[in-house]
C-alpha cells in the first residue's frame, strides 16, 4: 500500500510539472530590423521571432533582419570594412554566427539592373554573392525565416558531388561562385548552361581552378 500511495504521489507531481511546461507560453527569440518594419504582407511568418527596432545602444538580439540594403552599406559589408554602427552590428552578429537575413526587395543596387553599367552591376552581384558567403540570407517574405528554422538542412559538407558528371544550370542567366560551392562540385565535370548565361568572374576562377567543362546549348 505504501508503494502505491508512493508511486500515486509521484505520477501527481509529474502532471503538475507536465501541466506547468505546457501553460507557460514559448518566448519568440528576438529579430533586430535594420531599415523600415516590414509591410503588413510581409508579416505572415512571424511565428519564430518577435521583430524590435534597431537603436544605436542595441546589444541583444538572436538575428538580425535588413529590409533596406543600400548600395554602400552592401559594399562596406561585402569587405568586411563597416563604417556606420549598424553595419558593425550586422559584421558582429556573423561572427557571431547569429542569423542575418536580408529582404530582396530591399536591395538598392537590383532597382538599377537596366541602366547600369554591366561591370559595375555584376559587382555589386558579386558583392550580394560575398554576404551569402558570410552567412547572410536572402528571402522574399517573413515566412522563409519560419521554414528556416523549422527545416534546417542537414549539413552535407563532407559529402561533395564526385566524379565526371554533368549538372544542368539551364535556369541560371547569371551564373555565381556561390551556385558552384552550394553544390559540392569536385573534380572534372560537364557544368551545363545558355549561351545567353553570364559566367561571373569569380564564376570563371572557380571553373578553372576545379577543371570543370563548360557546355552552352
Amino acid at each position: 500500500m505504501q508503494k502505491e500511495a508512493l508511486v500515486d504521489e509521484i505520477l501527481t507531481e509529474l502532471y503538475k510539472r507536465l501541466e506547468q511546461k505546457v501553460t507557460i507560453p514559448l518566448s519568440k527569440r528576438k529579430l533586430i530590423v535594420i531599415g523600415p518594419m516590414p509591410t503588413s504582407a510581409l508579416k505572415r511568418g512571424e511565428g519564430v521571432y518577435e521583430l524590435s527596432e534597431y537603436t544605436s545602444n542595441q546589444i541583444e538580439g538572436e538575428g538580425i533582419l535588413i529590409t533596406q540594403l543600400s548600395t554602400k552599406m552592401l559594399s562596406h559589408l561585402a569587405l568586411a570594412s563597416p563604417v556606420t554602427q549598424e553595419e558593425d552590428f550586422i559584421l558582429q552578429a556573423l561572427l557571431q554566427e547569429k542569423p542575418v537575413y536580408i529582404l530582396e526587395e530591399g536591395m538598392e543596387y537590383r532597382k538599377y539592373k537596366k541602366q547600369a553599367h554591366k561591370t559595375l552591376y555584376i559587382t555589386l552581384m558579386e558583392y550580394e554573392d560575398k554576404l551569402q558567403k558570410y552567412g547572410v540570407r536572402c528571402i522574399s517574405h517573413l515566412d522563409e525565416i519560419e521554414e528556416r528554422e523549422v527545416n534546417k538542412p542537414v549539413d552535407s559538407t563532407h559529402e561533395p558531388i564526385k566524379g565526371n558528371r554533368d549538372l544542368d544550370m539551364t535556369y541560371k542567366k547569371l551564373l555565381l561562385e556561390s551556385d558552384l560551392i552550394k553544390k559540392h562540385i569536385e573534380g572534372v565535370y560537364t557544368l551545363t548552361i545558355t549561351k545567353k548565361c553570364i559566367i561571373t568572374p569569380l564564376a570563371d576562377d572557380y571553373i578553372r581552378k576545379q577543371h570543370i567543362q563548360i557546355r552552352r546549348i
